[in-house]
């Protein structure tokens, strides 16, 4: 009896990691050090199939290659501003997956590949911190734009600083106090 994709891979489809797991792999690597998102897509049980294939596996899988393609359009997408102007390199995370980091391009724009359902965008820059909460809906971008004020709670280092200034200032209000 032959055995067909199916009996390994149930509706032909299969997780990667289940079948051979690749640890540290250049998809881990891109998607926490660049915030690429790589896929690999295996259309055949033979690794290296004849030349003369291709043309069937292109025909076979082309509609559903071109659908995977529409799938960038789903997520967060916005612009990052500071005073109504883009910020660039502002960092972006998304609450959970702090090992991800993403900056926002040279424009202040950023995007995020994310499935349906309730996320917490924190954003860092200049020393300041936002976070803004975000629901993704199926089937569309969501469009978040974020602007950093003045007036946000500072980040620890900020704070770390302020509190030394205060103590300094102090010391030499005492130290004026007892000279006069």
């Amino acid at each position: 009896m032959a055995h067909t994709a199916g009996d390994k891979f149930p509706e032909g489809i299969t997780n990667g990691a289940e079948w051979y797991p690749v640890i540290g792999g250049m998809q881990d690597v891109n998607y926490i050090k660049h915030g690429c998102f790589e896929l690999t897509l295996e259309v055949s049980c033979c690794k290296y199939p004849p030349t003369a294939e291709l043309p069937q596996f292109w025909s076979e899988n082309k509609d559903a290659l071109v659908n995977l393609l529409f799938q960038v359009h789903m997520g967060v997408k916005g612009i990052v501003k500071l005073n109504g102007s883009p910020v660039s390199g502002a960092v972006l995370k998304i609450q959970g997956r702090e090992e991800a980091n993403f900056k926002s391009t040279s424009y202040g724009e950023y995007w995020r590949l994310l499935m349906p359902g309730s996320y917490q965008i924190i954003t860092s820059h200049s020393g300041y911190t936002t976070s803004r909460n975000i629901e993704v809906q199926a089937g569309a971008v969501t469009r978040l734009d974020i602007e950093v004020t003045q007036n946000i709670q500072p980040n620890s280092n900020t704070a770390s600083i302020i509190s030394m200034c205060g103590w300094i200032l102090f010391a030499l209000h005492s130290l004026m106090y007892l000279i006069l």
